[in-house]
């Protein structure tokens, strides 16, 4: 592969490296604005929530089903633990290519930690709960013991240090959440067919995830036959194709805004399935020539999707 071609992968997956915190509020002036959730819904601390067996520990209850995305949304290299809860008796309703129909108070929980080498060092857990066509949402803040986290709808500022790095987190105000998870973007992001389609540690070995989650009993109406049901690669996956490795990285951090009905300014619709010449990303002149846009095939420098 010739190096202008490794050079737009780089500068597509790093397209979201956004700076750890900006200037206001690095000064601590936080903006006022609505609050998207009433914090008596939620617990003051992480641990009477009833998710974790052993908070101490990270051990959930057995109620919490972890799973796992083939493209994580960037957040300033962070990973990601992923669970859900479904109320008892009630199932995800699956669709190939629409929404999931998750039940009323289905909850996720993504705890978000730093690590490096043996180091690891949980920052911030965001508590998602589905009342119908509305989410409430909840961010927590671990402590610098690592053994409780504390509800915080404001967001806040922190100093993480972890191995020999050391960074400020943004825990994310709750109002920012509605960025990212609004209505043109269906409100849940991640959890789809084409992110979820994909091979996880089973007991016997690797399991396709959707055949897991339908044995176990929490994911109903998957057909026998998973072949041809959408799917999308890790982009840092050296061994998928290029284009699909950019397609999938734009899908999960930039198409909640950059869609029909989304914030994003522009014609753009950067959601895996809009076909490559409806997307907006690369424009023709009246030769029918790439013109200085988006996307310039073949020279990164004159894109404005890698500046």
């Amino acid at each position: 592969m010739n190096r202008r071609r490794w050079f737009f992968v780089f500068s597509v997956l790093s397209c979201a490296s956004l700076s750890l915190v900006d200037s206001t509020r690095a000064r601590g002036d936080f903006p006022v604005r609505e609050a998207c959730l009433l914090e008596e819904e939620f617990p003051a601390k992480l641990s009477e929530t009833g998710f974790y067996a052993s908070i101490g520990e990270k051990r959930f209850v057995d109620s919490m089903v972890p799973y796992e995305v083939s493209s994580s949304f960037w957040n300033d290299g962070a990973q990601k633990q992923r669970h859900f809860r479904l109320p008892a008796g009630k199932t995800i309703g699956f669709r190939a290519t629409e929404p999931w129909e998750f039940p009323d108070g289905t909850l996720f929980v993504l705890t978000l930690f730093l690590e490096e080498g043996d180091a690891r060092l949980y920052v911030e857990t965001r508590v998602i709960r589905l009342h119908g066509d509305h989410l409430h949402f909840a961010t927590y803040t671990w402590n610098a013991e690592q053994d409780e986290a504390t509800l915080t709808p404001e967001g806040d500022l922190v100093y993480a240090n972890y191995g020999k790095s050391s960074q400020v987190w943004q825990i994310a105000d709750v109002a920012d959440c509605f960025e990212c998870h609004n209505t043109a973007s269906q409100l849940m992001l991640g959890v789809k067919t084409s992110q979820m389609n994909r091979l996880v540690a089973g007991e016997d070995g690797p399991v396709n995830q959707l055949r897991r989650l339908a044995d176990k009993g929490w994911l109903t109406g998957l057909p026998e036959d998973l072949v041809g049901l959408p799917s999308q690669p890790n982009p840092l996956d050296a061994q998928a194709p290029l284009d699909a490795r950019a397609r999938s990285y734009l899908d999960t951090n930039c198409a909640s805004c950059h869609r029909p009905g989304g914030q994003g300014s522009g014609t753009l619709d950067l959601r895996l399935e809009t076909p490559i010449h409806l997307s907006g990303l690369i424009r023709l002149n009246d030769k029918f020539e790439p013109t200085r846009g988006s996307l310039v095939p073949g020279h990164p420098r004159r894109s404005k999707l890698v500046r």
